[in-house]
Order: structure tokens, then C-alpha cells, then sequence
């Protein structure tokens, strides 16, 4: 970052000495043009240099600065291979990660990636690590598998759970659904997991056009969510959820059970009040004692 910096300042320091320079060769041809009466030849210098001041410069400058800034960055690509093979790490998966990308968000356009990208163009990226790997062996000099890799498998089935939640969110859920698949083989014991669950099959009945295609994911995310109950009774979400989806399907007595389950284990949550008021309404209407 240092040297990124540093050049980026004597670049910005040269380009204004010929911002400088520049103005003042144009000036003069303007000036001359104009005592000699050329007043179109005087007018399209001034704005020729405006244009070439204003803009040309500007993008020259991000062009060469960004240009060093994609150097630095594939060398930071390689430092991290290094830290991967030392790690035990199969290199052979790194050009995956690029590929994936560039499947997920494309490639900017040439023109773009040099002028305003300040990152490598997947695609180069892509090619610069199977050089690296033509390069360099994919393990530690000693040919043994750094860490443990046991422990690494325990700690990474809670990281995929997790990010099927991510991609819930963000809509992708053939991802989620082949995460959450994978985490429940790892662990069929884990409440979150059936928790996960249940809201992708809620989303998947909101994206679904067909009504009954609603009604059978609906029906799916509650037995989910009644699953994570039955695996981690004391975890306060699945039955704020499950109530939730009780109450929408309109059946009130089951859903007042699950909304005072939820306030009994977290009575301090962010939304313990709200899911009060839904208790208040219900016994209101005689459907909560």
C-alpha cells in the first residue's frame, strides 16, 4: 500500500508539471491566433486544452496509476498461494475460485478494467495462477500436508451452513439448497441447520408463482422449523418463526403456544415487544389463554 501510495503521488506530482507545461504552450498558440485575427483557431485551442487538461489528464493518471495497482495486486496473489501450499492447501483449486467469479459477475470490459479497474481482470487472473502452479509445487517441501486435516473438515461444515444463510438472502437458492444438504449429511444432529432450512423453503414459496407449490413449501418450512426444535428445544428463533407461520396459516392457538415459547427463552430480545403484541392480540380474540 505504501508504494502504491508513493507512486501514486510522484505520478499525480509529473502530471501536473505537464498540466503546467501544457497550458502554457496553449496559451501561446491561442494568443498568437488571436493577435493574428484567427479567432476559430484561437477558441479551438482553449478548448482543446480545456479538454485535454480537464480530461485527458485525468484519465491518464488512472490509467497508470490503477495499471501499477494490478501489478501489486497479482503479486499479493501469489504471496497468498505460497501461504496456501505452506498450509497444506491443494493449489490446484485456486484457479476454481477466479473461474467462479468471473461465472458469478463477468468481465469488465477492456476500455473499463483500464482506466477505472484497479484489479486484475479475472480472466488474467485465472492464467497467472496456473503459471504459478506450473511454477511452484502444490505442497510443502517436505511433500507432508501441513495442519490437521480432520480439524479442518470439523470447522468448515459450520462455515458452509452459514453461508447457505448468506445465500438465502442474496437469492441463490440452488447454492443454498446443495450447502444445507451437505451440512445436514455432516451434521444431522444440528437445529440451525433445519432452522436454515426452513427459511429457504420459505423463500423458495415466495419466489413460486403456483399456489400450490406455495403451499407445499410453506408446509415444508414449518416441519423444518419443528425440527430444529426437536433437535435444540431452548433455541429461542425456530419458534418465533414457526409461530410466525402458524399465524399467517391462521392456526392462532399453535402459533400463541410457539410466540410464549419465544419469550420465555429470550424475554430480552430486540423483538421480545413485538411478539407480545401479536400474544395481546391472540388472547384478545380468545386464542391464547
Amino acid at each position: 500500500m505504501l508504494r502504491f501510495q508513493r507512486a501514486a503521488q510522484n505520478k499525480a506530482i509529473g502530471l501536473s508539471v505537464a498540466a503546467v507545461a501544457a497550458d502554457v504552450v496553449l496559451a501561446g498558440v491561442g494568443a498568437k491566433a488571436a493577435g493574428e485575427g484567427d479567432w476559430g483557431k484561437a477558441v479551438a485551442a482553449d478548448v482543446f486544452g480545456q479538454v485535454l487538461l480537464g480530461l485527458g489528464l485525468q484519465l491518464a493518471f488512472l490509467a497508470s496509476v490503477n495499471g501499477y495497482g494490478r501489478g501489486l495486486e497479482t503479486e499479493a496473489d501469489e504471496g497468498g498461494f505460497a501461504k496456501l501450499a505452506a498450509a497444506g492447501y491443494r493449489l490446484s483449486e485456486a484457479p476454481k475460485v477466479y473461474a467462479a467469479l468471473l461465472e458469478d459477475h463477468g468481465e469488465p470490459k477492456k476500455v473499463e478494467a483500464f482506466f477505472f479497474g484497479n484489479h486484475p481482470r479475472l480472466s488474467e487472473r485465472i492464467e497467472s495462477s496456473k503459471h504459478y502452479l506450473a511454477a511452484h509445487s502444490a505442497k510443502p517441501a517436505d511433500g507432508k500436508p501441513a495442519g490437521d486435516p480432520d480439524a479442518f473438515a470439523r470447522r468448515i461444515r459450520p462455515v458452509v451452513r452459514d453461508d447457505a444463510r448468506l445465500n438465502i438472502a442474496l437469492g441463490r437458492f440452488r447454492i443454498a439448497e446443495a450447502e444445507l444438504d451437505k451440512a445436514k449429511a455432516w451434521m444431522p444432529e444440528d437445529g440451525k441447520t433445519r432452522f436454515y432450512i426452513g427459511h429457504l423453503r420459505l423463500a423458495q414459496a415466495d419466489a413460486a408463482k403456483d399456489p400450490g407449490e406455495q403451499k407445499r413449501l410453506r408446509q415444508q418450512a414449518g416441519d423444518a422449523f419443528r425440527e430444529a426444535i426437536h433437535l435444540d428445544a431452548a433455541r429461542p428463533s425456530p419458534h418465533r418463526d414457526l409461530g410466525i407461520l402458524l399465524y399467517d396459516q391462521g392456526e392462532l392457538r399453535d402459533a400463541c403456544r410457539e410466540f410464549k415459547r419465544y419469550v420465555e427463552l429470550a424475554p430480552h430480545a430486540d423483538d421480545a415487544g413485538q411478539v407480545q403484541d401479536y400474544i395481546l392480540e391472540l388472547k384478545k380474540g380468545k386464542h391464547c389463554k
